[in-house]
């Protein structure tokens, strides 16, 4: 249970649970045991942080799971975003924050091979849109 697991930084935008509610947690997870597994992709840990402070509290195992989509950040953002009571202004602010790692997603997908959009001439039919952007991603996730 000593593991440490690097936290995935989109993970990390949203605040861990204050001592009574981690306490609270904790004690539930000690009556009913963990009934949601932490999810890994590697060994970064994409959701369960409170679930692994709050099974130290219980003293209890914290089990595993691995992630196998294609999107770690809209899974973290499905994930967490019903569960924290964050009013409009947190939401537009995660939005802003979870952008670039939205984008550095898609900039993964589509490879290294950017030379050839760089050298297509502008025109209305290069410029057309190719799909959902990273922008349009974090403001529907938020």
């Amino acid at each position: 249970m000593n593991k440490a697991y690097r936290v995935h930084p989109v993970s990390d935008m949203f605040p861990m649970l204050s001592g009574p509610e981690l306490q609270e947690l904790a004690n539930s997870i000690k009556r009913e045991g963990l009934l949601h597994p932490c999810v890994l992709q590697g060994d970064v840990l994409l959701d369960g942080r409170n679930r692994i402070a709050a099974c130290k509290l219980a003293g209890v195992e914290p089990r595993f799971i691995q992630y196998a989509g294609d999107s770690p950040v809209a899974f973290i953002i499905a994930s967490n975003l019903a569960r924290r009571h964050l009013d409009k202004g947190q939401k537009i602010a995660l939005a802003l924050e979870i952008e670039p790692h939205f984008a550095e997603e898609a900039r993964k997908r589509r490879g290294t091979r950017t030379d050839l959009e760089e050298n297509v001439p502008p025109s209305s039919e290069a410029r057309r849109p190719r799909g959902e952007q990273a922008r349009d991603q974090a403001a529907a996730a938020a």
